[in-house]
């Protein structure tokens, strides 16, 4: 998407070569626009209308008598379910983002090379997650044990995005 949007004199500025903040906008407007119930439907199209090597393979997997094929765009109804239910969850999926940001600020924080060796990082990880997520972690026989290092399951703390996890709130 940046590409497509970029127009530079230099290719040093293009594509994803733009600021921190502005990396995850086009992905996010992009995630926005295709909810819209109009868009959906658009963009949607039954499997047994592609190619027919798909089709035969929907037949074969098909249990039912006849050879009825379902409308080729999505219905209205299933549109309208899927774009009420979205919406289900989202307090969690955010109150999750914010301690992946406040945890790659922590990480990132340290203004020397010691206090960053010092750095207990799946502690301040497990912590973080207990605070936000108002859970413990899990127990074995009354012995509190930590989530291990989930962290090193979000990329973007490692691949130069480094304390500004911030952009996708």
């Amino acid at each position: 998407m940046h590409c497509l949007l970029s127009k530079t004199k230099y290719a040093c500025f293009h594509g994803t070569n733009t600021s921190s903040d502005f990396i995850e906008a086009p992905s996010q407007l992009l995630e926005f626009w295709c909810w819209q119930p109009h868009i959906l439907q658009t963009i949607s199209c039954h499997v047994s209308f592609l190619p027919s090597s798909h089709t035969e393979k929907w037949r074969s997997t098909q249990q039912t008598i006849g050879d009825q094929q379902p409308p080729r765009k999505i219905r209205l109804e299933t549109v309208q379910q899927l774009c009420s239910a979205k919406a289900v969850n989202q307090a969690l999926f955010t109150l999750r983002q914010v301690a992946l940001s406040i945890f790659d600020m922590a990480i990132h924080s340290p203004t020397t090379r010691e206090d960053a060796l010092e750095l207990e990082i799946s502690a301040i990880y497990n912590s973080t997650r207990q605070d936000f997520g108002l859970i413990d972690g899990p127990e074995v026989l009354g012995e509190q044990l930590t989530w291990g290092h989930g962290y090193c399951k979000t990329q973007h703390f490692m691949w130069g995005q480094d304390a500004n996890y911030y952009s996708y709130l």
